[in-house]
């Protein structure tokens, strides 16, 4: 499922994005695609007409990775959009996974989605893999990314809705890699008011789900709980010390980026990844 990755690149910051790629061939990635868009227009970034040094600096970064046996390929252009020329290339190229990372102006108060993210969020046609950012050392300038052995523990959420099939078919396809895959169903006031049998009809569903990754290899347990989705998934995998949260990028009747998913990228404090409903 995940074989050819996507890295947008921020040459223009600290973020140390590329320390991740290594973890994505737990995934069975084993195509990177490097890409660096310098902006163009009313505030132009510092890189602007700076492309065959920005190149040069990205073959220099794709070196470590090649030495490890990973294919990779480096693209570098301007854009006045930058976030939606990254959704495009990724598109264009036809990779499996779109990985970003974030330059938030103040990481200590976990305003986590920079402008770029989000739109490359909003638009991305394929699944989206988002790194969390923490300070590093209590430093607000400075941070690293919680990127190493995502797939420890993983946690996915699900409506259980027929849009949300390519969440379960992600969460089968991580567990037959060998990690714990954890799935969870978040109930409500009203889903009993609409059905009184919701939370029985939940168990049975989420159920199946499970029992399609344990017949796939994987280990991991089903938890039907009630409350509000996000404090709900958060609470839960604070407790299961998730390494990875999974979840649908649009919620039901959304067509775009749905609450829950917008709460848990900007308050995870872990990689999210992001799929697009059906």
């Amino acid at each position: 499922m995940f074989q050819h990755a996507l890295i947008a690149v921020d040459l223009d910051s600290d973020v140390p994005l590329l320390e991740c790629a290594p973890d994505l061939a737990t995934w069975g990635v084993v195509r990177v695609s490097l890409v660096y868009f310098a902006k163009v227009g009313y505030a132009q970034g510092p890189a602007f007409g700076e492309e065959e040094r920005q190149r040069e600096r990205l073959q220099a970064l794709a070196e470590p990775l090649r030495a490890r046996g990973t294919i990779v390929d480096i693209h570098v252009a301007t854009a006045g959009d930058v976030g939606a020329s990254i959704a495009a290339r990724a598109a264009e190229v036809g990779v499996d996974l779109l990985v970003v990372g974030n330059r938030s102006q103040n990481v200590l108060e976990r305003l986590f989605l920079g402008s770029v993210a989000r739109k490359v969020l909003r638009r991305s046609s394929v699944p989206v893999l988002i790194e969390w950012i923490e300070p590093l050392d209590g430093v607000g300038d400075r941070c690293q990314l919680t990127c190493g052995n995502t797939l420890r523990h993983v946690l996915v959420a699900s409506d259980l809705t027929a849009a949300a099939r390519p969440v379960h078919e992600a969460a089968i396809e991580l567990a037959s890699l060998g990690g714990r895959v954890d799935v969870m169903h978040v109930t409500s006031a009203d889903d009993r008011a609409r059905f009184a049998d919701w939370p029985t009809m939940a168990r049975a569903a989420l159920g199946e789900v499970h029992s399609r990754i344990t017949q796939g290899g994987g280990t991991g347990e089903a938890f039907v709980v009630e409350g509000e989705a996000s404090e709900e998934i958060l609470r839960l995998a604070g407790e299961r010390d998730a390494s990875l949260l999974v979840v649908g990028k649009a919620g039901r009747g959304d067509s775009g980026m749905g609450h829950t998913a917008r709460a848990l990228s900007k308050r995870a404090g872990r990689p999210v990844l992001m799929i697009p409903n059906r």
